[in-house]
């Protein structure tokens, strides 16, 4: 056979096999015969040295068809070459083998034009084609559908994308040109519905996030979020018991200009089903009156596809709660067209219960094992529970020292046995601050604050990874001066016990006097379930207070000096709100009795009690309306015949918007605020979204008193304010502005105005 011959028959066996399922060509020379030499052809981009080395046969090797085929195949597997045909040529030394390949074009520039709208920068984050890399169709395809949607996400709907592909084919090089024709952006002009008899058309356009032009609605079609939109309304369809409706068609009228667009959604609905019988089989293990209370569709419900999938998963959890992780349910359903009933099957395959072999943490390259497992409810050789599984994710997302948490299974040495993985990618929790703020109580105040939420006390150097929580801030304004120091260890000794240090000086600078206070606590607090807690604090502290106003009255006066405070505090509260920065629902309570002075020592004697409580309610999606108590009264005792003024309540401010900060309560005769043992406040407050998640309105009623004893609570005399306001989230932290009418003047606060604001921003970072 002659080598071109063979060669041709070479080319063809290749081709063959490439495309009809690659098999061994029955190469025309024999195995054992020595290879004399190995030659690549046809490379032009692609240089020789780079592809010998994948060539398993050598020099001097002896000739191996099988190995041959294997070297195609890798050969092929680079992705460089169009085509490779094989040539062996037999001589008296051994045999030649000859690899001719064709290159595939290999792109030396990417254009984009006709982008008028976006800048080339942008749009080539979109594009994954690389200059230098081979040309790829599919790539290039990718691309122009990547940069098609990114434009039908920014509302150019009408835009075309193509791909030009300038070829040479001397150099083996290409250059790739995506043409951009951007086309308008078309706003909604309108979204109707056709055939939707029982649904109203105000339903779904409220559930689409696709809306039509309008003062605060852009209005640009996207058509992503035009297609979700279709699957919602389907959605929603079946979640009304029309299992057969569909859309029959979307008509979309431009107009003239090409602007605007008229959408006109076609709709068949079809009949309501309802739910027939409901059966559940494959259940061994549990009764099935314990599984019915799983299933919350009944019979003679209209069919709901949302409530039916919540049915199987309330299932799987109630098995996976006691260990039957992998048990799975099955629905099957059956239509009775008379009746337009359907009845559902749940089939349920129970499988095997299964337990925790070994707990295995990864990604904690800071955070100690230890401060991770105590937070995992769950302990080796327990019970797979899926519902402790959950608990233990949320706890642990909740420490905030980690930006993801997930929980894995991977089975284990034994039978029956899965080990539980926990794989956490931890965030940095140090920070350190420093900005200003304003109120119109404190004027501009700047602060400075350090926090390591992670930090571990004996891990020197880095001090990181323990799972305590320390706090450095110093806080400087007009009327105050605060200096904190706050450490935190909630695991004392390795129980789930808080134990906290406080260390402070606070200066206030008062109209009438200066008030300075040193000292320090410490605390204990215990979680008493998943919503109560328990604390207790010892407090001592020195009062000092000094440089008196020249007006400043005889009861103040007496206050000068210094004053020693000792005091514990031990308060039972209960949470149940949904979120801790924004709740929306839920309630919070507290009791707290202070106990200062008596067998604690100190300068001052007195029994101090608080109450206070918050309500949230949410009738209308992110509108919240939040009710508030708080009650205290103090009451000297022993040694003390009065309680100071500096310890006594005062009202006004923000705590009762409408009135002068400190200015409702009780008096001297020279009309100075002097406090009282006495407080009562209330508030109602109604907060709704006015842009996004960003700004938020309000409106508000509050209303309280203090009073000069003890338990003298007296409802006839409260005083009130209402107003309105606004909430914003701003770079500089959360800003509040009120604005309050005093509704029952207070007749001891000679200055009081009819209306004042209120006004204060947090933190700068």
């Amino acid at each position: 056979m002659t080598s071109k011959l063979l060669k041709i028959v070479l080319s063809l066996s290749l081709f063959t096999s490439l495309f009809f399922g690659w098999s061994h060509p029955a190469w025309a020379v024999r195995d054992g015969i020595p290879v004399h030499d190995i030659i690549v052809r046809g490379s032009q981009n692609i240089s020789p040295d780079l592809v010998l080395p994948q060539i398993r046969l050598k020099k001097g090797d002896p000739f191996e068809s099988a190995v041959l085929n294997e070297d195609l195949r890798r050969l092929y597997s680079l992705g460089y070459f169009s085509d490779i045909t094989v040539q062996l040529d037999e001589l008296d030394e051994g045999v030649d083998i000859i690899f001719s390949v064709t290159e595939k074009l290999t792109v030396t520039a990417i254009i984009i034009s006709g982008n008028d709208r976006f800048r080339t920068k942008k749009l080539v984050r979109e594009i994954t084609l690389l200059e230098g890399s081979v040309l790829n169709q599919s790539i290039v395809q990718s691309d122009v559908n990547q940069l098609k949607a990114y434009y039908e996400k920014k509302g150019h709907s009408a835009v075309i994308v193509q791909a030009e592909i300038d070829a040479d084919p001397e150099t083996q090089s290409a250059v790739v040109t995506y043409v951009i024709v951007e086309g308008p952006r078309v706003k909604i002009r309108s979204i109707v519905f056709e055939g939707n008899d029982d649904i109203p058309d105000k339903v779904f356009v409220k559930a689409m996030k696709t809306k039509k032009s309008g003062i605060f609605q852009s209005g640009y079609m996207k058509r992503e979020i035009f297609q979700a939109d279709l699957d919602a309304v389907m959605r929603h369809y079946r979640d009304q018991g029309y299992i057969n409706a569909r859309i029959l068609k979307v008509d979309e009228t431009e107009s003239e200009d090409k602007k605007f667009l008229d959408i006109v959604i076609v709709v068949e609905e079809g009949y309501i089903y309802q739910i027939g019988e409901v059966r559940v089989n494959g259940n061994i293990l549990f009764p099935e009156e314990d599984l019915r209370k799983s299933i919350t569709v009944k019979r003679g419900n209209v069919y709901n596809l949302t409530t039916v999938s919540e049915s199987i998963g309330n299932i799987e959890e109630f098995y996976g709660d006691r260990g039957y992780i992998y048990a799975k349910v099955d629905l099957f359903t059956r239509i009775d067209e008379e009746t337009q009933d359907i009845n559902l099957e749940f089939r349920i395959s129970e499988n095997e219960k299964i337990y925790i072999e070994n707990i295995v943490i990864r990604g904690n390259a800071k955070t100690k094992d230890i401060v991770i497992r105590r937070n995992i409810t769950l302990k080796p050789l327990d019970v797979f529970d899926g519902g402790e599984l959950s608990k233990s994710q949320e706890r642990l997302l909740k420490m905030e020292y980690f930006e993801d948490v997930r929980l894995n299974i991977e089975p284990g040495s034994m039978p029956n046995h899965e080990n539980l993985i926990v794989d956490v990618v931890e965030k940095k929790t140090g920070n350190l601050s420093f900005g200003a703020g304003y109120s119109t109580i404190e004027n501009l105040i700047g602060f400075v604050e350090m926090t390591q939420t992670n930090f571990d006390i004996g891990n020197f150097p880095s001090f990181i990874g323990g799972g305590q929580r320390l706090r450095l801030r110093a806080e400087v304004g007009r009327r105050r001066r605060d200096y904190e120091l706050n450490f935190v260890e909630p695991w004392l000794f390795d129980y789930p016990v808080l134990f906290g240090v406080d260390l402070f000086n606070r200066d206030f600078f008062r109209a009438d006097f200066d008030e300075r206070r040193t000292g320090g606590a410490v605390r204990l607090g215990k979680a008493l379930g998943k919503h109560n807690y328990i604390s207790a604090r010892y407090k001592i502290e020195n009062v000092k207070i000094d440089s008196f106003s020249l007006d400043a009255s005889p009861l103040i006066l007496a206050e000068g000096g210094e004053t020693l405070l000792s005091s514990l505090t031990v308060t039972l509260s209960r949470n149940t709100t949904n979120s801790g920065t924004f709740p929306t629902r839920g309630y919070s309570t507290s009791f707290s009795t202070e106990f200062m002075g008596g067998p604690l020592g100190g300068d001052v004697e007195y029994l101090k009690y608080n109450v206070a409580a918050k309500k949230y309610y949410s009738f209308i999606e992110k509108q919240v309306l939040e009710l508030s108590l708080d009650l205290g009264t103090i009451q000297n005792y022993g040694a003390s015949d009065r309680v100071p003024i500096f310890e006594r309540f005062f009202a006004g401010g923000n705590n009762l918007r409408g009135f002068g900060f400190r200015q409702v309560g009780p008096r001297d005769a020279a009309n100075n605020p002097i406090g009282g043992n006495t407080i009562l406040l209330a508030s109602a407050e109604y907060s709704f979204p006015v842009y996004k998640d960003v700004i938020r309105g309000a409106v508000f009623y509050d209303t309280g008193n203090v009073y000069e004893d003890e338990f003298s609570w007296n409802l006839g005399s409260l005083v009130s304010g209402a107003g309105v306001g606004v909430r914003v989230k701003t770079p500089f932290g959360p800003m509040k502005l009120d604005y309050a009418w005093v509704l029952d003047k207070d007749e001891r606060d000679l200055n009081a105005d009819s209306a004042r604001w209120h006004f204060g921003v947090g933190k700068l970072f």
